[in-house]
């Protein structure tokens, strides 16, 4: 084109598209523009052909990406991306039919066709050439990437070859002297539409203020469910991070599954304000009639959450997040793919960061442990292809410092709250003889006496009796951890535990090994707690007479404790 003689005319239409794509339009907080260039390109691709057209347009994406400002590899793509999808359009077309559009014939079919087949060619070649190299860089399927993202943009380039048909037509019939009402066009168009999108900026931003007020409602709710729960503290918030990555990874990643999984996420355990605490912090394995009661935090939580209206489906998840992928879970028996995508992802999320995450009544099992009962679970209890998926990206997931870890236990005691009652100076005292007295009726066990000391947020053996009371001598259970912090932290009994819980550390070769795998605990008062460790092997009603025996002693002592003080 730079060969042959400059027309007036193209550079007043260049001129157009140039200054369009320097007013191009935004909307703050969306990612969408809005340019009326395309109109002056497509009414130069059809008065001049290819090479006129290819230049437009040039001129127009080039202003837009200068306006938007991005990097200087993007800007080239920008530009050189539409410019391909013009010369793809102009030279097919042409190639065919005949420039300028052949209107002054009484057939206008060549005419229609032209813009037809122009427009179908630019949105064509420009949106799949744009999606692939969005597609390389995200590494997902280019249709997925051209539906999401480009297959509701085929307006524009309509309207705009619509446009600039008329524009071809009114210069071919009334010469350089249609640009007098033509050029006033864009600027009409950029003034009305920047009212428009002011008006539309000021809703958008009040929309996002009302979704981070409604986001951080749903925070301070589940932080105060989640503080409720003291054994899985910090759970809820690891479970959302590794749901939303699991979520992106299955390329489930439209805004709707994401938002619902986001907040369901951190719901998912809110009906535990219902569960007593005794069950829901018991460190120890549940007995069946609890079990039955912790279930039911299911119904008491979707109960909750269907009194609000999300915009988004959270409900079925929370509703469906302990259900079995061959349904045998609960609360329904929901099967397969009836189980909603959120509430799969959820329930393998859920079950990995409980596996790897430290337990009064247990330590956290290593990565690969909790892979290996995942692995076991697939196909059972979990959608096979999403356990699949979690761990081959586990390795890849941010790193979730904030669980408490037995090394920091006494820094940070979950349950750290101060008894009831001060210690008083008689305890040893009554620790000597508790415990003597035991270990006289069950001298196959390890029976010890522990007082709580505040300052140190633990509670430490101040008397020990049989086998391996030498080793548990002055030995310390941080509050609210193991079995006699937690009794000593929340004031009630348990019983069916292990031993290994208050002797993390003990040896293979030591009397205090995890062969002792049972245990009983109660608090007495003065604030006491008394713990039996029974040997391997020790049956259900030799552990219910065992507890029996310590609920005798402490009914006791806590009457002829009460008894002597002195009333006030």
């Amino acid at each position: 084109i730079l060969a042959a003689p400059v027309d007036l005319t193209w550079l007043i239409v260049a001129a157009c598209a140039l200054f369009s794509g320097a007013t191009v339009l935004r909307l703050p907080f969306v990612s969408a523009s809005f340019s009326v260039g395309d109109a002056f390109s497509f009414c130069a691709l059809f008065l001049y052909g290819v090479e006129a057209a290819t230049l437009t347009v040039a001129l127009d994406t080039l202003a837009i990406s200068l306006r938007l400002k991005g990097s200087m590899a993007r800007t080239v793509f920008n530009v050189a991306a539409p410019c391909l999808a013009m010369w793809c359009a102009g030279t097919a077309i042409f190639g065919l039919a005949e420039f300028p559009l052949p209107v002054h014939t009484v057939d206008f079919s060549p005419a229609l066709f032209s813009v037809a087949a122009s427009v179908a060619i630019v949105f064509g070649v420009g949106s799949w050439f744009i999606a692939g190299a969005v597609a390389l860089h995200d590494g997902r399927p280019i249709s997925h990437t051209w539906r999401k993202h480009f297959a509701q943009m085929w307006a524009n380039p309509v309207a705009c070859g619509y446009a600039g048909a008329l524009m071809a037509i009114g210069i071919q019939r009334f010469g350089v002297t249609a640009l007098i009402a033509i050029v006033p066009i864009p600027i009409i168009l950029y003034f009305a539409f920047r009212a428009a999108l002011g008006r539309i900026s000021d809703h958008v931003r009040h929309l996002n203020d009302v979704s981070r007020m409604y986001q951080s409602t749903i925070e301070a709710f589940a932080t105060a469910v989640d503080a409720k729960d003291q054994v899985t503290h910090g759970h809820i918030r690891r479970v959302q991070t590794y749901s939303i990555a699991l979520a992106r990874q299955l390329k489930a990643d439209d805004e709707g599954t994401l938002k619902a999984l986001e907040a369901a996420a951190l719901l998912h355990d809110v009906g535990k304000i219902g569960i007593p605490e005794h069950i829901l912090n018991k460190p120890g394995r549940l007995t069946p009639a609890e079990f039955e009661v912790m279930k039911h935090h299911v119904k008491i939580g979707s109960d909750i959450l269907s009194t609000v209206e999300f915009p988004f489906p959270v409900v079925p998840i929370v509703k469906n997040h302990h259900e079995s992928w061959d349904g045998g879970g609960y609360p329904a028996g929901t099967r397969g793919e009836d189980i909603p995508l959120g509430a799969r992802i959820l329930s393998v999320v859920d079950c990995f960061d409980a596996l790897t995450s430290d337990r009064p009544y247990r330590a956290a099992l290593t990565v690969e442990a909790a892979f290996d009962i995942l692995r076991a679970r697939r196909g059972s209890m979990y959608d096979p292809r999403i356990v699949d998926q979690f761990i081959e990206m586990q390795p890849r997931l941010p790193a979730m410092p904030d669980a408490v870890t037995p090394e920091h236990a006494a820094e940070s005691p979950p349950c750290a709250r101060e008894p009831a009652n001060a210690i008083t100076d008689d305890g040893n005292g009554v620790a000597r003889g508790l415990v003597e007295i035991l270990a006289a009726a069950l001298p196959d066990h390890l029976c010890v006496a522990y007082e709580v000391d505040l300052p140190s947020a633990s509670v430490a053996a101040c008397a020990t009796a049989g086998p391996g009371s030498a080793e548990a001598v002055g030995h310390r259970v941080s509050l609210g951890h193991g079995v006699s912090g937690w009794v000593a932290a929340n004031g009630s009994q348990i019983q069916e535990t292990d031993a290994v819980l208050d002797f993390p550390g003990a040896g293979a070769g030591s009397v205090l090994s995890t062969q002792r795998c049972s245990s009983v605990a109660l608090p007495l008062l003065p604030p006491l707690v008394i713990t039996v460790y029974g040997p391997a092997g020790q049956t259900d009603r030799r552990a219910q007479v065992t507890g029996q025996l310590l609920g005798l002693v402490a009914h006791l002592v806590n009457a002829a404790q009460k008894t002597s003080t002195p009333h006030h």
